[in-house]
């Protein structure tokens, strides 16, 4: 939706608000002339030459101007000899009385008025400038509290003000409903039955308006679009991980609301005097910076927790309400379980009628692809284009909203969702007949993959396949070791020392040799010191050997082909001949395929196999061809690492990009299904490692691996050296 209709909304709310009877009646409405008073353009200037703030925004003050028309000479003329004692004092101060003083002008008689200046005053002399503006701050409170006893705003009177709003700022229809806590599930807005914490129903309402724009702002700016479940249960402390959660978001969403909807963001700073802050601390300023960006996502969020999970959380504003993930999740799950079926039946009719129109071929199988492109108001939003056999088709009306709906619970269209369900479910392979029908081959196992989309498990769902290698490149191994021979040397001598480090311990009372270092410093302590001869003086050999098992997981998709793939064959022999030395246990696969029904796996080295001449012809034939639906590869690799007795278990997987298959195993689907299949590993005890080559790994690795747990090579030339390097960081 163009920001343009988001303003327009709000204008019309505007006026509806009008209608309602909340605010006091304005006592003075004529003009100056019928008080005896000055014009607007005289005030203007008094203030004008009281105020002299060159690079002060002055609109406020010639509101102030135009306001004092309605008022009489004599209460003109208190309010500017008010704000010239001011002045003395502070000409910022001044600048903020004139802003506030007309509504007291306008309730206060002359007792209260000349005491509520004088207090100002005295903050500002006896305390500090700051103190006296946060007591201006305040000015609507001090008013009202003068008043008779204000009314409450029950949720009943404004109930239909606050739904026809939220339907003007866009989205889905969303409910609003009375609950003691103020939260929001994605479908609904739960908000107290009657609200009266300002002595002002001006304000009870507009904490209405505020409270309600915050839940929607969920919603709209995709605050749950995120790993809930990893929310919840990844965190020793969950109620403190969606404390730290929300107050990122909270961060996050004010931001989106000032550049979107800047009045709503000045009603939060006329009820609390300013816009709620984080601590500030280094980790906090950072979080803010990244969260101001125009970019920035709920999942920039989730990364954030951990900076400042530890930091000092401050209570947001009633306003800003409670997080419960449980609760979004399930009206979530709810949600997109109904709107996936019913996108079935939609494209499944569609299709039917496109082939009686004869606008696709009678037996057209092939599947639906969506395009998106972006709309204006937010980067979260988008427009569609649904194609089918190169064809662009126009859009139903029904589907389009099925599909802003499904795009707005997870961020996308997922490309399964759009494949013909009959011929997906009548290929469906299950462990009772597991046979491959595009290859008649029968599959070595059977995997399950995470979908995001409907947040749980496809079961039997990646076909696995153990293949052979063909025959290796003639000359590969002797070319490549005489190509390196000097960075086969010098990381032999590495990892020779790393083979040897801390394998001595020193000043011990007993030990395989005399440590000559001890005695000579026991003796001169006997010397100077005239102490007893210390009987630490020998070496002792510390017998804890490396306890470690690596598996090396190497893609072999077409996206490595050519220079890459050497590059990568190379690397990966070097490493291996230097490991030699180390004595770690390791074994290596590679992996491609072709959809979910041909994954395949090339073991190239089990993890008690000796390095030897056949194991040098298997990563000399190493090709690269089809696609890299990686998950599987880990789920299959993993269940064999975490059976291995080792003390430390690692597996490092080689990789020049995202995941990508042709069945749509890209993009969320399959960054989502690898950050799953990764952390399935991690329960085992098995840590992880990316070596990469893409130089866009930065905007999806952290999320995948961990922020600490990838390594991005930008001179694809150094690779054979460099993993080496990187093998010896992560493995000590």
């Amino acid at each position: 939706m163009p920001i343009q209709y988001l303003k327009q909304a709000f204008d019309n709310f505007v006026a509806l608000y009008h209608r309602i009877n909340f605010s006091e009646t304005v006592a003075r409405t004529s003009s100056s002339t019928d008080y005896g008073g000055m014009g607007e353009r005289e005030i203007q200037l008094r203030l004008e030459l009281l105020i002299d703030l060159p690079n002060k925004d002055l609109s406020e003050l010639f509101q102030t101007a135009k306001a004092l028309t309605g008022f009489g000479m004599a209460d003109q003329l208190r309010l500017l000899a008010a704000a010239e004692q001011l002045r003395n004092i502070s000409t910022e101060l001044a600048h903020e009385f004139c802003c506030k003083a007309v509504v007291a002008l306008k309730n206060l008689n002359d007792k209260d008025w000349q005491m509520w200046v004088n207090e100002i005053k005295s903050l500002a002399q006896q305390k500090s400038i700051a103190d006296a503006m946060a007591y201006l701050a305040q000015t609507d409170d001090y008013v009202a509290s003068l008043q008779p006893e204000a009314s409450a705003v029950m949720l009943e009177q404004v109930r239909s003000v606050l739904e026809h709003l939220i339907t003007g700022y866009g989205g889905s229809k969303l409910k609003v409903v009375a609950e003691s806590e103020l939260y929001t599930d994605t479908a609904t807005l739960y908000l107290p039955e009657q609200y009266a914490a300002f002595n002002s129903s001006d304000k009870n309402f507009s904490f209405y308006k505020l409270a309600a724009t915050y839940l929607w702002a969920q919603s709209w700016f995709g605050s749950w679009r995120i790993d809930i479940p990893r929310l919840l249960y990844e965190y020793q402390d969950p109620e403190r991980a969606v404390a730290s959660f929300q107050a990122l978001e909270t961060l996050r969403l004010a931001h989106c609301l000032k550049r979107t909807l800047p009045g709503i963001i000045r009603l939060e700073r006329a009820l609390y005097g300013t816009l709620w802050q984080p601590p500030n601390t280094p980790a906090w300023r950072a979080a803010q910076t990244r969260l101001a960006q125009t970019h920035a996502r709920a999942e920039d969020s989730i990364d954030l927790i951990d900076t400042i999970y530890q930091e000092h959380i401050p209570k947001l504003y009633p306003c800003h309400g409670v997080f419960k993930p449980s609760r979004v999740y399930k009206a979530i799950k709810t949600r997109v379980d109904d709107n996936q079926k019913h996108l079935a039946q939609m494209l499944d009719k569609l299709r039917s009628q496109l082939q009686q129109q004869k606008k696709i071929p009678p037996k057209s199988s092939s599947p639906f692809t969506l395009q998106f492109y972006e709309q204006a108001l937010t980067p979260d939003e988008y427009g569609f284009v649904l194609n089918l056999d190169g064809e662009d088709i126009e859009i139903p009306q029904d589907l389009l909203e099925l599909f802003e709906q499904l795009s707005g619970d997870l961020g996308n269209i997922p490309e399964q969702l759009l494949a013909d369900s009959e011929s997906e479910n009548s290929n469906a392979i299950t462990t009772d007949n597991p046979a491959d029908t595009t290859t008649g081959n029968i599959a070595n196992l059977i995997l399950p993959e995470w979908d995001h989309a409907i947040q749980k498990y496809r079961k039997d769902w990646c076909h696995i396949y153990i293949e052979s290698t063909d025959e290796g490149e003639p000359d590969f191994i002797t070319q490549t070791l005489s190509k390196h021979y000097g960075i086969i040397h010098r990381l032999h001598r590495t990892f020779e020392a790393l083979r040897n480090d801390d394998r001595l311990l020193r000043k011990q009372t007993h030990g395989d040799e005399i440590d000559l270092d001890a005695i000579i410093e026991s003796l001169v302590d006997t010397w100077v010191i005239k102490s007893e001869l210390n009987d630490r003086i020998f070496i002792k050999t510390n017998k804890e050997e490396r306890d470690v098992a690596v598996v090396f997981l190497i893609d072999m998709s077409a996206s490595t082909r050519g220079w890459i793939n050497r590059l990568e064959k190379e690397a990966l022999l070097l490493l291996c001949e230097s490991l030699q030395i180390l004595g770690d246990r390791y074994a290596i696969y590679g992996f491609n395929g072709h959809t979910r029904k041909q994954c395949k796996i090339y073991p190239i080295k089990a993890i008690d196999e000796d390095y030897n001449t056949a194991v040098k012809e298997k990563i000399s034939a190493i090709k690269a061809e089809l696609y890299t639906r990686i998950g599987a590869a880990i789920r299959y690799v993993g269940t064999h690492l975490q059976h291995y007795d080792a003390k430390t278990k690692i597996l490092i997987v080689l990789s020049d990009g995202k995941p990508d298959d042709a069945d749509g195993y890209r993009d969320s689907y399959g960054i989502e299904d690898t950050r799953k299949a990764l952390f399935e590993l991690r329960r085992h005890g098995i840590h992880s490692h990316c070596i990469t080559i893409d130089k866009t790994g930065q905007e999806y690795l952290p999320y995948m691996y961990g922020h600490t747990r990838y390594s991005i090579i930008n001179d694809i030339e150094k690779l054979p050296y460099r993993m080496s390097e990187i093998y010896r960081q992560i493995t000590c």
